[in-house]
C-alpha cells in the first residue's frame, strides 16, 4: 500500500511539516484539515497565503482549511495557485517533498537494521516516523543565514537532546502520576520508545 503524505512548507521560515493521511484531499474525520490548521497556527502568523497545486482534491483540502482559519485567530488568509501546467510553480514545495522522502527512507532503513526486520509502509509507526522526519528537517537543517527554520520562528535554537527514532530510552513520569499509591517512593523513571517530540509541549 503506497504511503500518502501531506507535506507543508512555510516559505518564510522554511519550516517543513509532514503527515500520513488516508487519502488526498479532505477526509470524513477531518484529520488532514485539523493537522494542516495546527501547522499554520503553530507558525503564529497573523496573515497567511496558502498555496497548493491545482489538483481538485488538494484544492478542496485547502478551501476547507481556509474556512477553518477564518474562524480562528488568523486575521487574513488567502488562497494562491500556480498557473495550470506550470511545473515550476511549486518548486519550493517539491523540494520539500524530496527532502521528506529522503529523510523518511533513511530513518526507516535505520530502524529496520536495528530491529532486523522489514517495516511495511502501512505500519502504524510510519505515521510517527514521517512526522519526526519533517521535524528533524525543521530543527537541524541550516540555511545560508546559519539558522534553522525553528530558530527563525522562535528566535532560539531547539536545544533538546536528540534521540534516535524508535530507540528505547528512559523518560520521567509527571509527578502526580509518578507518586501514585506509593507517594514519594513511587517510580519516577520508566522505559519507553522514542517516537519524536510534540511541538506544542
Amino acid at each position: 500500500v503506497p504511503l500518502k503524505i501531506l507535506v507543508v512548507k512555510d516559505s518564510m521560515s522554511k519550516m517543513i511539516s509532514a503527515h500520513v493521511v488516508k487519502s488526498k484531499g479532505t477526509e470524513d474525520d477531518g484529520y488532514a484539515v485539523a493537522k494542516l490548521k495546527r501547522d499554520i497556527m503553530w507558525l503564529g502568523y497573523a496573515k497567511v497565503n496558502l498555496k497548493s497545486g491545482n489538483e481538485p482534491a488538494i484544492v478542496a483540502l485547502l478551501q476547507e482549511v481556509l474556512r477553518g482559519l477564518k474562524l480562528e485567530a488568523t486575521e487574513q488568509v488567502a488562497e494562491v495557485h500556480p498557473a495550470p501546467y506550470d511545473s515550476k510553480g511549486n518548486g519550493s514545495v517539491e523540494n520539500a517533498v524530496r527532502q521528506v522522502q529522503g529523510q523518511v527512507r533513511t530513518m526507516k532503513r535505520c530502524l529496520e537494521i536495528r530491529l532486523r526486520r522489514r517495516i511495511p509502509a502501512d505500519h502504524p509507526v510510519m505515521a510517527w516516523l514521517v512526522k519526526h522526519a519533517a521535524w528533524i528537517l525543521t530543527i537541524r537543517v541550516r540555511g545560508r543565514d546559519g539558522k534553522t527554520p525553528y530558530e527563525r520562528l522562535r528566535g532560539k535554537p531547539f536545544t533538546r537532546k536528540g534521540v534516535g527514532f524508535g530507540e528505547l530510552c528512559l523518560f520521567r513520569l509527571p509527578l502526580k502520576k509518578a507518586d501514585g499509591d506509593d507517594g514519594k517512593l513511587g517510580v519516577r523513571w520508566v522505559k519507553g520508545v522514542f517516537l519524536g517530540y510534540d511541538r506544542i509541549t
